[in-house]
């Protein structure tokens, strides 16, 4: 058995208390929406009781151990070591209803009113508006009006409005519905300002390894991370694109075994947040799976440069 499993399940049950042991707030582990403690974003960030790993619309899952990682500028050794000295004094949370239920109610409500991606919609208009000349052949589509909530100073529920669309599927690699990813859009085609217009909603099965697979199968694929990148790439390329939705979920995105190729498309970070996402990803599936694999790159704004991997250092650059 792992360590990571390991601690995991030694910890089940008690994340929580564990991490508040460890200098996270109590009300993190609410089960509401609220600011995330990794990117900050305000009421990105819900932590599943259930499943006990929080996750963020923005910066996506995140698993205890990582979490205190980060907070505490540890090793994965030291911050296993660190939970062990201090979980036999944390009790075990009590019993939380199941949210299942009621995350699959909210995408029932959301389903009833989908529709196919129609000229002059908002959706498209958006597209449009990236530059994006091609529609998703599946999993992509327009709804009319969808509410959007937030949260008050006093973190009471507060309807926004009722927006116009882009909702996608993320699913998992069984291909099994995980949740839907929501870019919320003006009538006509803007992102909205104000809130933050992309929101994953609460999902009703682990997301790790998911992606949204609007452009289906094939040997080779596109992965990126966003929607309008992989569309980009796919219009581009000409090869079938998956978005995994963000950069965190980038790294984990699982493809079938009947894939031989796959193109990773970076994003181009002044953090290099995009470029790390991509190259962990491509790094996994060469080794790891064994698949041929290529990071596109940015040059510049009109230039990309395909990485195929070179077996050579610096002194080889000086010496020859």
């Amino acid at each position: 058995m792992s360590a990571v499993i390991d601690i995991r399940d030694q910890c089940r049950g008690r994340w929580a208390n564990v991490l508040v042991s460890l200098g996270f707030a109590d009300e993190i582990f609410s089960g509401k929406h609220q600011a995330c403690p990794e990117c900050g974003g305000k009421d990105r960030f819900r932590w599943n009781r259930e499943k006990e790993f929080g996750i963020c619309n923005q910066c996506g899952h995140h698993q205890p151990v990582d979490m205190v990682m980060t907070r505490l500028e540890m090793s994965f050794k030291d911050a296993v070591a660190k939970i062990r000295s201090i979980m036999g004094q944390c009790q075990a949370a009590p019993a939380k209803p199941d949210d299942t239920t009621k995350n699959q109610e909210r995408l029932n409500r959301i389903h009833s009113g989908l529709k196919r991606i129609a000229q002059d919609d908002p959706v498209w208009r958006y597209l449009r508006s990236r530059g994006i000349t091609i529609l998703p052949k599946r999993d992509v589509f327009t709804h009319k009006g969808l509410d959007y909530w937030t949260k008050n100073e006093q973190g009471k529920p507060v309807k926004v409005g009722t927006f116009s669309a882009m909702v996608s599927v993320f699913r998992n690699l069984s291909s099994e519905v995980c949740t839907y990813h929501v870019t919320y859009l003006t009538t006509d085609g803007k992102k909205i300002t104000g809130y933050p217009a992309k929101k994953v909603q609460p999902p009703i099965r682990d997301m790790r390894g998911g992606s949204i697979q609007f452009g289906g199968v094939g040997q080779t694929i596109i992965v990126a991370e966003g929607i309008e990148t992989a569309l980009a790439a796919e219009q581009e390329f000409g090869y079938p694109a998956w978005s995994a939705a963000n950069a965190t979920m980038m790294e984990l995105v699982e493809v079938p075994d009947y894939v031989e190729s796959v193109l990773v498309i970076s994003d181009e970070d002044s953090s290099f947040t995009g470029q790390k996402a991509a190259y962990t990803l491509a790094n996994r599936l060469k080794v790891q799976n064994g698949k041929d694999v290529s990071v596109v790159r940015l040059t510049s704004k009109t230039t990309i440069h395909v990485d195929t991997g070179l077996d050579a250092d610096f002194c080889d650059y000086i010496t020859s």
